[in-house]
């Protein structure tokens, strides 16, 4: 059980990071919105492997966040909710990151931030109302 409670721990930690670093660039009012969504990515990808680790499941390696929605639905179909937004946020992952790709806007920036906002209330109140619930595995 010790290393469960650490795996999903790290994933959280490794999220909560990205998250800091998004809310440093959101108020330097740099305009960097391709990097702020980038880590927003980032920190959603984690929560959700955190949840999927909690749920007992080992997580797939991949960015895409709706693959990982999917797996997260199995154990609580009103993630489902989330969907289209996390559609959206999931290109963020890799295309930001070469040339040809246009950032964000401040306004699309934005709302992935509240986006994400949204889904790491829902993943965190999921972990922590039932903290001995979980059947994880070490990963």
């Amino acid at each position: 059980m010790r290393k469960q409670k650490q795996s999903i721990k790290a994933w959280l930690e490794k999220a909560e990071t990205d998250w800091k670093v998004v809310d440093i660039l959101v108020q330097s009012k740099e305009g960097l919105w391709g990097v702020v969504c980038f880590h927003v990515q980032q920190a959603v990808e984690k929560w959700l492997k955190a949840y999927l680790v909690f749920c007992g499941e080992t997580p797939k390696r991949t960015h895409d966040l709706v693959s990982l929605l999917d797996e997260a639905r199995r154990f609580d179909p009103a993630l489902e909710r989330y969907a289209g937004k996390l559609q959206v946020l999931s290109r963020f992952a890799v295309a930001l990151r070469y040339p040809g790709n246009p950032d964000p806007t401040e306004i699309e920036g934005r709302a992935m931030v509240r986006s994400a906002q949204n889904v790491r209330k829902a993943i965190l109140l999921r972990i922590q109302a039932t903290p001995d619930a979980g059947k994880g595995k070490t990963i």
